[in-house]
């Protein structure tokens, strides 16, 4: 978190180093199944956005990694290029990847993305598992008053 990022409320920390090498071993899983594509490998966000485009997420083969890579893909944009921060959420006594803003009220837990509340309503239709988290980063980018890139 930058340094003049206020003290987290009780119900949120940083990720561990622990938290973040599991993250990290998402995007190497995500690289390893997507090989033929290394041109996206140095981000995982753009990387699971051509796997959709390419229509992997109907693929028995691949809707798992990109239903547990789209949201931290997601997160690792945001973080790069918006200012978000990542952080651990409780949620009844549960720890869940979530990422932060100055300008939102209230965190972003990643695996609240695919119930489709950061899509546009003709979206919501997407079954594939990430999809919808996938295609927050507009709405979330505005929100924040950010420009989306591509």
């Amino acid at each position: 978190m930058g340094e003049s990022s206020p003290p987290l409320p009780e119900n949120m920390r940083t990720l561990t180093a622990a938290e973040r090498a599991a993250v990290d071993n998402v995007f190497v899983r995500l690289r390893e199944h997507f090989s033929q594509w290394p041109e996206y490998h140095g981000d995982p966000f753009a990387l699971v956005w051509f796997a959709f485009y390419e229509g992997c997420g109907d693929s028995d083969c691949c809707r798992t990694i990109l239903g547990e890579a789209s949201p931290l893909a997601l997160a690792f944009r945001l973080e790069r290029r918006h200012g978000f921060d990542w952080v651990m959420v409780n949620r009844d006594g549960a720890w869940l990847h979530a990422v932060t803003h100055p300008k939102l009220d209230a965190p972003i837990v990643l695996g609240d993305l695919d119930d489709g509340s950061w899509v546009e309503e003709q979206e919501r239709f997407e079954n594939a598992p990430g999809v919808r988290a996938n295609n927050s980063y507009e709405q979330i980018v505005q929100r924040v008053g950010g420009t989306p890139e591509s």
